[in-house]
């Protein structure tokens, strides 16, 4: 169980009848690296070598199994070594910063699943950080009253993306979002990127499901294949 995929929920889903029945009483595998990404320890993994994929808890695969997640499904078609660096409830911001790591570790590529604007994130000493979204929206109104306005906070959404493609280069394979839904607010303010239909959904009847994954990895494996290989 990971974030919003939790056991005393399953009963409300099961109500809901949003999510097959199948898939809420199926078991899904997280593994987890000692920094909480879903990926092998970092001190193992040939970077140079390597795609990474960015995102969110979208990213991350709430809700989907280990070996449904898109990264996985992606290293497959492609035939090398994509790993996932998607975490629950992080923005754009939070890309950014792993983009500049990933920068001087000379990764091979990146794809970005871009955070909805909605979010916020506060860095802190020790590489930690707060996350501020919908979950907890009092203080993340509180946020957006320092910064002024909503609009505000769109420009330091979209300057964070302007950020990312100056930081990564032609090394930025390809960056999506999904479709608008109450789940995932529009990036309409970021035209450069695409923009991907929700299939399904996964366990937690919140994040996209295992079609919506096999989906990404057909569409992405498609645009990147001849340049891979």
């Amino acid at each position: 169980w990971e974030g919003t995929d939790k056991k005393k929920l399953l009963k409300m889903h099961s109500k809901r009848k949003l999510v097959p029945q199948a898939q809420l009483n199926r078991t899904v595998q997280y593994t987890l690296n000692s920094h909480g990404y879903r990926c092998p320890e970092f001190n193992t993994i040939d970077w140079q070598n390597t795609i990474v994929t960015l995102g969110c808890s979208n990213t991350f695969g709430i809700g989907v199994d280990d070996s449904e997640i898109y990264a996985r499904l992606l290293q497959d078609k492609l035939g090398t070594p994509v790993v996932s660096l998607g975490m629950g409830g992080t923005d754009i911001w939070f890309q950014v910063y792993n983009a500049i790591e990933l920068m001087k570790l000379n990764v091979r590529g990146v794809v970005l699943q871009v955070p909805n604007k909605g979010r916020f994130t506060i860095f802190r000493e020790g590489n930690k950080t707060l996350q501020f979204g919908n979950w907890n929206m009092k203080t993340y109104r509180q946020l957006v009253e320092v910064w002024g306005t909503d609009f505000n906070m769109l420009q330091w959404h979209s300057f964070g993306y302007d950020y990312i493609e100056k930081i990564l280069g032609d090394k930025l394979l390809y960056s999506f979002n999904f479709l608008n839904t109450d789940h995932f607010p529009s990036t309409d303010h970021l035209p450069s990127i695409e923009t991907i239909s929700i299939y399904d959904l996964a366990r937690d009847n919140g994040h996209p499901g295992p079609k919506t994954h096999k989906k990404i990895a057909e569409i992405i494996a498609k645009e990147l294949n001849n340049e891979i290989n």
